[in-house]
């Protein structure tokens, strides 16, 4: 009852309108708070999303620098392996990089919005931040520390190589054998070359080693002073084993002088008693091929001698360089050479004394020598020069006479050898020869066959030139009528030409022609005056030398006069060649100018006082070309009156130009008049035109 009498009746309608807006204030405000609610349980579980994404990735930054903190590094075993995980665990972290974005963007949003939880957003981000940063750190240090400790095991392995490598060749350069021989010492230092390629081919190894042992050092890798002493390890075994190789190549280089030495002085030493045996011999020889035979063949020894001699030298000197450099082998290396010294004087010496004898057999040997070969030279001449016939022509009379006179060439040639003859006896006779006597019978007997020849000689040359002059006579005669008869069928040819080009082409040749027998004037006045001098001198043949001058002289006077009728031709047959080119351009002029009187252009009214200024143009062209009329006219007239051989042609293309060109004139009077009638009649036409519209004005005026 209690609450009944509480409840209000509404009784009015200004207190249903109150109740009414309290009712909807009321909603309003439960509205209002369901919303601020809302919003707090969406802050709420907006925080509480990000709480637990804070909380995985911070659980999953721990677990990994956890992993990105041990010392894996230290232990080298399957350090690659270890290398590429870490690579891939680096793969995965910047992998997760996205995550603390998300949750910075998440937190920034929340942060600027004032969420009630923002001061712990804050304080999360910041530590996450701290522990992705630890975790970066730890992952680059670590990655710095596993390649540390894979350039120091590459360190380790290389150094233990190269080590292992200078040990091994150390055995080699410390090796004392020396050889026994050249041939020994020659393959132990090719060996040595060998090993001395294989020492530069490993330059590089060592330098690699001392390459990567800066590179740790320059990183301050933790193993510093190990790699430092390494690498001093590895560079002194390398001095050692240089300077080890060294004294080795000079060591091999002193052997194999000295086997140099020992090897050429035996070979030198053998071959001087080879020589020595081939200068032993008594022979020197029966006659001159078998001295001059054994002379060349102790000149081959001699050079060979001279040749050995310098080599002796040099051994010499290189014995005394090889006492000084090797003392130790000074005994030995002095035998060979007192062995060498004692071989070559006593060879010398014996190669002198059969030069001397050599020489002597040779001058006697010489001597007979020359003396029998003189004598069967001057026999063969005998014949030669006296075998010879008279020519038949000039060639043969050239050839006789060259023939001749290189015998003369061969007898002077031959001058030196009997000087050389006579010298030769003469210094038998001073030096008072057994063989004296015979020596000087001899030099008497060919000083007179000497002077027999040339006397012969002589006699022979002037036979030779009296028939050289004969033989150049006929040959002359011959060529002068020969090339007579060629320019005789040359005149022969009747072709006057039948163009300009054509006859100036005939006169060209018939000039060169004219030069050309111009210029055979002098040799044919030569030929005469050689007949002459032939004649004068009573020749043999003077006879047939007169008749065979005086034909040539008659035909070449018939020759000129058939020369100078052809000019004559071929000057009327130029002249006559111009007038007709002349006749047809004025022809061709005078036709073309024709066409341009016929035509009708009068008909078409259309600039008929242009048509008549060109029409005066043409009248006076026409009357200036009356000139070259004339002169194309006067120049047949005048050939005419010369009687030209084409005179009835002439006076025909005369009458044939002044027909054409009274026709020219009489066209051109006519076109003249028919242009002024057309003028006329087109003035007429425009005053007709001009009354008509006078008068249309008149009427429109007078309407």
């Amino acid at each position: 009852m209690t609450e009944r009498s509480e409840v209000r009746i509404l009784e009015t309608a200004d207190d249903i309108a109150d109740r009414r807006k309290q009712v909807l204030d009321k909603y309003e405000q439960f509205k209002h708070l369901a919303k601020q609610r809302r919003e707090k349980l969406e802050a709420s579980r907006e925080f509480q999303f990000f709480r637990r994404d804070a909380d995985e990735l911070e659980t999953w930054i721990l677990e990994k620098l956890q992993t990105a903190s041990d010392e894996s590094y230290r232990d080298p075993v399957n350090l690659q392996a270890k290398l590429q995980k870490h690579q891939a665990f680096e793969a995965e972290v910047h992998a997760h990089s996205k995550y603390i974005e998300q949750l910075d963007e998440a937190g920034g949003k929340m942060i600027n919005e004032s969420h009630f939880q923002s001061d712990i957003v804050d304080a999360r981000l910041i530590e996450l931040h701290r522990l992705w940063d630890l975790l970066l750190l730890k992952l680059r240090e670590k990655g710095i520390k596993l390649l540390q400790a894979q350039k120091l095991i590459q360190f380790f392995r290389i150094h233990e190589q190269v080590m292992f490598w200078i040990h091994d060749k150390e055995l080699i350069a410390a090796s004392t054998d020396l050889g026994v021989d050249l041939e020994h010492v020659e393959v132990l230092r090719k060996n040595f070359q060998e090993f001395n390629k294989d020492l530069e081919a490993h330059v590089g190894e060592v330098n690699k080693v001392n390459e990567v042992a800066e590179e740790l050092v320059a990183d301050q890798h933790p193993e510093t002073e190990t790699i430092q002493d390494k690498q001093k390890e590895m560079n002194d075994a390398w001095d050692r084993l240089r300077m080890l190789a060294q004294v080795r190549c000079e060591k091999l280089d002193g052997a194999l002088e000295i086997q140099t030495f020992n090897r050429d002085a035996d070979e030198t030493i053998s071959w001087i008693n080879e020589k020595d045996t081939l200068l032993s011999t008594d022979d020197y020889g029966r006659d001159l091929p078998t001295v001059q035979a054994l002379q060349r063949k102790h000149d081959g020894l001699e050079r060979d001698l001279n040749a050995l001699e310098d080599k002796v030298t040099v051994l010499c000197e290189e014995a005394d360089r090889l006492e000084s450099s090797h003392p130790d082998s000074t005994l030995d290396i002095q035998s060979k050479k007192d062995e060498i010294a004692n071989n070559w004087e006593n060879l010398r010496s014996k190669a002198d004394d059969r030069k001397v004898k050599l020489d002597e057999s040779q001058k006697l040997q010489r001597f007979l020598t020359d003396y029998r070969e003189l004598n069967v030279w001057v026999v063969e001449m005998r014949t030669i020069i006296t075998s010879e016939e008279l020519a038949k022509d000039v060639p043969g009379a050239e050839a006789l006479i060259e023939r001749h006179q290189e015998h003369k060439s061969e007898m002077d040639a031959h001058e030196d050898n009997f000087k050389n003859v006579a010298d030769e006896g003469q210094a038998l006779l001073d030096a008072d020869h057994p063989a004296s006597e015979d020596v000087k019978e001899k030099l008497v007997t060919l000083a007179e066959e000497k002077r027999n020849l040339e006397d012969l000689w002589d006699e022979r040359n002037k036979k030779y030139d009296q028939c050289m002059d004969l033989q150049l006579f006929y040959r002359d005669t011959e060529q002068a009528n020969t090339w007579m008869a060629k320019q005789e069928t040359f005149l022969q040819n009747e072709d006057l030409g039948d163009s300009i080009d054509q006859v100036e082409a005939l006169i060209k040749k018939q000039e060169n022609f004219q030069k050309t027998l111009n210029a055979q004037e002098d040799k044919i006045k030569a030929l005469d005056e050689f007949a002459t001098k032939l004649i004068e001198n009573d020749h043999y043949a003077s006879p047939d030398v007169e008749q065979r001058r005086d034909a040539l002289l008659d035909r070449r006077h018939a020759l000129i006069d058939r020369s100078d009728n052809r000019s004559k031709l071929l000057e009327d047959s130029l002249r006559y060649q111009k007038f007709d080119r002349d006749a047809d351009e004025v022809e061709s002029w005078i036709r073309d100018k024709l066409k341009i009187t016929m035509d009708e252009s009068y008909k078409d009214p259309t600039n008929l006082q242009g048509k008549r200024q060109k029409q005066r143009a043409f009248e006076d062209e026409v009357n200036a070309n009356q000139e070259r009329l004339d002169k194309v006219k006067g120049s047949g007239e005048d050939m005419i009156s010369d009687e030209h051989y084409a005179s009835p042609e002439i006076q025909r293309r005369i009458e044939e130009l002044l027909n054409l060109w009274a026709q020219l004139l009489q066209e051109m009077e006519k076109k003249a008049t028919r242009l002024g009638e057309a003028d006329k009649g087109l003035q007429f036409a425009r005053n007709v035109d001009t009354v008509d519209i006078w008068l249309s004005e008149i009427e429109d005026n007078c309407i």
